[in-house]
C-alpha cells in the first residue's frame, strides 16, 4: 500500500501515487493501522471501499475477498435500471441468466430461484472481469 502510493519506482505507482492516492498520516505507524483495521482475515486483502478512487484511510478501507474486490472495480460498477443485471424473470416464474464472458462465449442458464440466478451471475461476472483484468476481453 505505502510503496504503490509513495514510491515512484514501484511498478504500481502510476495507478495509485501518480493519480493522487495517498495513505493517511496515522497509518505511518503499523500499530495504528492494525488498531484501525484489525488483523487481516484469511483470504482477504486491503480494499479501498466505498470510494474506489479515495485514499487509504480508516473510513475508506476494508478487508475484502477477491470477489468483493472485483465487484468494487471501476469497470464493474455499472449504472443500470435493473435491480438484477443480466437476470430476467421468465413467464413460468424461473430466472434466466445471460452474460457474455468472452467474445463468442456466453453463459446462459435458467434457475428456479432468484438467489440461485444471482449466485451464478456473480460467478460469471467474476470470471469475466478476471479475464478482462488480464487483457482477455470481449470488447
Amino acid at each position: 500500500m505505502r510503496q504503490r502510493c509513495c514510491n515512484p519506482n514501484n511498478s504500481n505507482y502510476p495507478m495509485y501515487g501518480a493519480k493522487g492516492v495517498t495513505v493517511c498520516d496515522a497509518w505511518s505507524s503499523f500499530k495504528t493501522f492494525i488498531e484501525d483495521m484489525g488483523p487481516q482475515p484469511e483470504g482477504t486483502t486491503l480494499d479501498r471501499f466505498p470510494l474506489t478512487k479515495g485514499n487509504y484511510e480508516p473510513n475508506n478501507c476494508r478487508w475484502a475477498t477477491p470477489l468483493e474486490q472485483t465487484q468494487n472495480r471501476d469497470f464493474f460498477l455499472r449504472t443500470t435500471t435493473s435491480p438484477t443485471p443480466y437476470i430476467s424473470k421468465l413467464p413460468n416464474n424461473t430466472f434466466k441468466v445471460q452474460i457474455t464472458i468472452t467474445k463468442g462465449n456466453k453463459a446462459r442458464r435458467n434457475f428456479p430461484t432468484l438467489e440461485q440466478a444471482e449466485s451464478f451471475r456473480d460467478i460469471c461476472v467474476y470470471e469475466r472481469d478476471f479475464l478482462k483484468l488480464r487483457g482477455l476481453t470481449y470488447d
